[in-house]
């Protein structure tokens, strides 16, 4: 239905009938009548088609609303695993700082490394820090 609203509120507050002998004319205050129920048709098809519109917006707005907290969940999740894999890269360029790049590894040296990370996963499962650990000092 479209709506094509015709008279204003000014327009029916002066509407002025014409004076009959047993009062207004009734085919003028009928058609004006017709004309203001076409108009109140019109605008409850306005004021419904704009509440439909509102109603799928909020929905839209609150749909957005928990896509955005999820988003910022998963940016708390990613800046807390960078923050992790910058503390574990700054740990390997601590423990791996001596090596040089004219430094050959050797399979020895890998075979080493692989066994401090063994023995360092096993001591951070037991709830020790292995860059902590003094040596030669004792559990109390």
């Amino acid at each position: 239905m479209e709506t094509k609203i015709t008279l204003s509120p000014e327009e029916i507050l002066k509407k002025k009938f014409t004076r009959d002998v047993k009062g207004y004319d009734a085919y003028e205050v009928d058609s004006f009548l017709d004309e203001v129920m076409l108009d109140y048709k019109s605008y409850a098809a306005a004021v419904d088609s704009l509440a439909r519109e509102n109603d799928e917006l909020r929905n839209r707005i609150d749909a957005l609303n928990r896509e955005k907290e999820g988003m910022n969940e998963a940016l708390g999740r990613v800046r807390e695993e960078k923050h992790s894999l910058e503390v574990k890269n700054a740990s390997l360029e601590n423990r791996l700082g001596g090596i040089k790049p004219g430094d050959a590894p050797t399979a020895e040296n890998l075979q080493l490394l692989k066994r401090l990370r063994i023995l360092e996963d096993f001591l951070y499962q037991h709830g020790y820090n292995p860059n902590e650990i003094v040596a030669g000092a004792k559990r109390q």
